[in-house]
């Protein structure tokens, strides 16, 4: 059975950059209101509060951005070097274990072309992910507690939409993004099958997905609990994935 390994490496300033700059996009946060990402983003930099105008495009924002994050680069070198070395050895000591659960309890075989999944460290204000490629992105200034749950709320996407593929397919060539239901699916999933006990023994971050999916009620009873129940009373996993999937798709529009 092929375990993917865990890498946990630097994040490339451009693609840094660039993230920073779409987090603080007025038509971007117009877009998509998942998270507040401009805020955020002004927590982290407080420098570039007041200074992105709606009116700005991609080049202007661009030019603000970047020198922001070359210095926060440069200041915080040794500070996300050592974060990288602890996040690693933490996964060093736990990420077979993990893998292999979360394998058996979404019942599928992991893939042999993906012989790695890799973290990536730099100054974010939104952590995000790319199933298809495996990749994920967190930030330094978050202690190392933190950027388990983190990294494990992300790698347990990675598997559930490889179990997604091989129940349904996937043609498309780009991972599915907010508003997309298996986008929704893959959030909605984490509170019940990282809670369980298998994980939480070795990985005791207790997880939750976004708090408003808690606040959405749907017949008295709020989204997320909907899922919960789910998947505690599912008759397989397939079963769980494709009943949730509906009432996802459902109700989507209560839920964005």
């Amino acid at each position: 059975m092929v375990i993917p390994k865990i890498y946990v490496e630097k994040m490339d300033l451009e693609l840094n950059i660039k993230l920073i700059c779409r987090y603080v996009n007025p038509e971007f946060n117009r877009k998509n209101k998942s998270r507040p990402f401009a805020e955020r983003t002004y927590l982290l930099f407080p420098d570039l509060r007041g200074k992105i105008l709606d009116h700005m495009d991609n080049e202007e924002i661009y030019k603000i951005v970047k020198p922001c994050v070359e210095l926060a680069f440069m200041e915080k070198e040794l500070e996300i070097d050592e974060k990288i070395r602890k996040l690693q050895t933490s996964f060093d000591a736990i990420q077979r274990e993990l893998i292999t659960n979360l394998i058996d309890i979404f019942d599928m075989k992991w893939p042999v072309e993906y012989e790695r999944i890799t973290c990536y460290i730099g100054c974010i204000s939104s952590f995000p992910r790319n199933v298809i490629t495996k990749e994920f992105f967190v930030s330094y200034e978050k202690d190392i507690d933190y950027l388990m749950m983190a990294s494990i709320h992300e790698i347990n996407h990675f598997v559930l939409f490889e179990k997604w593929k091989q129940m349904h397919g996937y043609n498309n060539d780009n991972e599915p993004l907010y508003p997309d239901t298996l986008w929704f699916l893959e959030e909605m999933a984490v509170d019940p099958t990282l809670n369980i006990t298998c994980i939480q023994n070795i990985a005791p971050y207790p997880q939750k997905a976004y708090e408003q999916f808690y606040e959405c009620m749907i017949d008295g009873i709020s989204a997320e609990n909907h899922i919960i129940n789910m998947f505690t009373n599912r008759t397989s996993i397939e079963d769980f994935l494709n009943r949730a999937y509906d009432f996802i798709d459902k109700h989507k529009n209560l839920l964005l």
